[in-house]
């Protein structure tokens, strides 16, 4: 039921599921060959207008620059979707992912 579901929601092209939306961000992080902190910033550089405390560069990344981030990687998912999987990657619950939750959840 599980690989039909999955099926499913590739050929809708948008992912409902958080454990599905999880593997293909990690699938894409990894098929790219960058290191973690490329990958990382590569993430964050998808996002128009980063903010941050070291010269505009931010460190971390809230729910909107997360699905920003995955419409850049032409990733579809639910809103809800989304955000489930972003408070499952935010350990420490700060309302942001920052390096560390990125490469233990994404890499």
């Amino acid at each position: 039921a599980a690989r039909r579901s999955n099926r499913i929601q590739k050929t809708l092209g948008l992912i409902r599921d958080p454990a599905v939306l999880q593997a293909t961000i990690k699938r894409k992080v990894r098929t790219s060959g960058k290191t973690a902190s490329k990958a990382f910033r590569r993430f964050r550089q998808a996002i128009q207008g980063d903010r941050g405390t070291a010269g505009g560069v931010s460190y971390v990344i809230n729910c909107d620059d997360f699905k920003k981030a995955l419409a850049h990687m032409q990733i579809t998912a639910t809103g809800a979707c989304v955000e489930t999987l972003f408070r499952h990657i935010d350990v420490d619950q700060s309302g942001a992912i920052d390096f560390q939750e990125f490469v233990d959840s994404l890499m």
